[in-house]
């Protein structure tokens, strides 16, 4: 079947084409969720309890295993997947909670 004909019948399109913009737009968002991970501790010392304060990190670092689960099912390739995923899994092993860290931010600075 020729091209214009399997549009016309509304197969064979792209779905999404605009797939890399979206994967640029999350790999941004990724990034900028890794800084807020990194930088959270001096914003929330004080402000709230250590569990607080790590529930709250590991849920940033889910969601960017998320955005590259959406980006999986828009039609991008299973290792962008992995890729954001690896990225996420690498942030929650870093980020456990531990006793030390517990004193560290329970610290005043």
């Amino acid at each position: 079947m020729p091209p214009d004909q399997m549009r016309a019948a509304g197969g064979g399109a792209n779905p999404l084409p605009a797939l890399p913009a979206i994967t640029r737009i999350l790999e941004g968002a990724a990034g900028v969720t890794t800084v807020l991970i990194l930088v959270m501790r001096s914003l929330l010392a004080g402000r709230t309890r250590y569990m607080s304060f790590c529930i709250v990190r590991w849920a940033l670092a889910e969601a960017i295993g998320l955005f590259g689960f959406v980006l999986y099912f828009l039609g991008a390739s299973a290792t962008l997947f992995f890729t954001f995923l690896g990225w996420a899994l690498v942030l929650l092993v870093l980020l456990r909670p531990n006793p030390e860290g517990q004193e560290e931010f329970e610290q005043p600075r």
